[in-house]
């Protein structure tokens, strides 16, 4: 009986400490996610915002002046960026911002 309580109460003991462990990584990685999640938003926001004060900036201006200013940018980062010129020349891509023309002058940056 003694033994038998005993092999009972060690694994209630590691069953109460896995469940314990379980739940403080569930935690940790709710309030990781929560952190993650708002680091995203405050990102999308502020490109956003840089996004319309750029629009708002270079709005009419010729492809080619748009096209030198975003090369002239990059030029200065010491990151990658890839700049994409869609087929019909309305469309260029820098990285995952979009920026529009229309009869070869700046209509929107952005979606």
């Amino acid at each position: 009986m003694k033994k038998t309580t005993a092999i009972l109460s060690i694994l209630l003991l590691l069953s109460l400490i896995s469940c314990v462990c379980f739940a403080y990584l569930w935690v940790d990685r709710s309030i990781t996610l929560s952190y993650s999640e708002k680091c995203v938003n405050n990102s999308t926001q502020k490109t956003n915002a840089l996004e319309i004060l750029l629009e708002k900036e270079w709005f009419g201006k010729s492809k080619k002046s748009v096209l030198e200013k975003v090369k002239t940018g990059l030029k200065t980062t010491e990151q990658e960026n890839e700049i994409i010129q869609k087929d019909d020349g309305n469309i260029i891509w820098v990285d995952n911002i979009k920026i529009s023309f229309s009869n070869d002058k700046l209509i929107k940056i952005g979606e």
